[in-house]
């Protein structure tokens, strides 16, 4: 019995984890609608989402277990290309 809750744990902390990368992400390059959204679909609930200097945080809980993560947009456009010193490539 004991092992089985201990396997429900587990399980419910990977899932609440991957729900807030997910959500993250979303919100990130979306928003907050959309954050909700993937973590709605992932049975997870938001219960933090705070943006600041263009990182996302997200806090979800699935069945009391709680997950975070972080997402920030990079704009890689304005990155130059990196080349190797034997790459000829322009």
């Amino acid at each position: 019995m004991a092992a089985a809750k201990l396997g429900e744990i587990a399980i419910n902390d990977a899932r609440a984890h991957i729900a807030a990368e997910a959500a993250a992400l979303a919100g990130a390059l979306t928003g907050a609608n959309a954050a909700e959204e993937i973590a709605n679909q992932n049975n997870a609930q938001i219960v933090e989402y705070s943006i600041a200097e263009e990182t996302v945080l997200v806090a979800v809980e699935i069945k009391g277990i709680r997950a975070s993560a972080r997402a920030t947009v990079v704009d890689f456009s304005t990155l130059r290309a990196w080349h190797s010193p034997t790459d000829s490539s322009p």
